[in-house]
C-alpha cells in the first residue's frame, strides 16, 4: 500500500500505520529542485515523466523469452530497472544480469501515437 505525507517526520507514523511505501511530497519537491539546479537537463526529463500527456513514459512488462539469459542492456527498448521479486534492481547492477523467468522490465518509453484509420 502506497500513502503519501508532507512532511518526513509523518513517515514513520504512515509506516506504522500498515503503508508499504511512503512518499514524502516536501522532499521529493526539494529533490527535484535540487536536481534541476544541479543538472536542468536530467530535471525536465523528471518533470516530463511527471507530467500527463504526451512525453516521456514509464511502462513495466515481463521480460520475453527471447531475452532470458541475457543483460537487461539487450533487452528491446530502454531498460533502466529490473523487478526480480520483492527487489528492484538498476539496470546496471550486476545482480540484474542474466535476465530471468520471472523478471519484469521498467522502461523508459514515449507515448505511442495512435494509429491512423483509413
Amino acid at each position: 500500500m502506497w500513502r503519501r505525507v508532507r512532511e518526513e517526520e509523518n513517515r514513520q507514523l504512515v509506516r506504522q500505520s500498515g503503508a508499504d511505501h511512503v512518499v514524502v511530497s516536501s522532499g521529493a519537491a526539494g529533490q527535484m529542485l535540487a536536481m534541476t539546479t544541479i543538472r536542468p537537463a536530467a530535471g525536465m526529463v523528471i518533470n516530463n515523466l511527471l507530467e500527463r500527456g504526451p512525453g516521456l513514459d514509464l511502462i513495466e512488462r515481463p521480460a520475453e523469452e527471447s531475452e532470458l539469459s541475457a543483460p537487461p542492456r539487450d533487452a528491446a527498448g530502454a531498460v533502466i530497472a529490473v523487478v526480480r521479486g520483492n527487489e528492484v534492481l538498476a539496470s546496471d547492477d550486476p545482480q540484474a544480469t542474466p535476465l530471468a523467468r520471472g523478471d519484469r522490465l521498467i522502461l523508459v518509453s514515449s507515448p505511442k501515437p495512435p494509429a491512423s484509420q483509413h
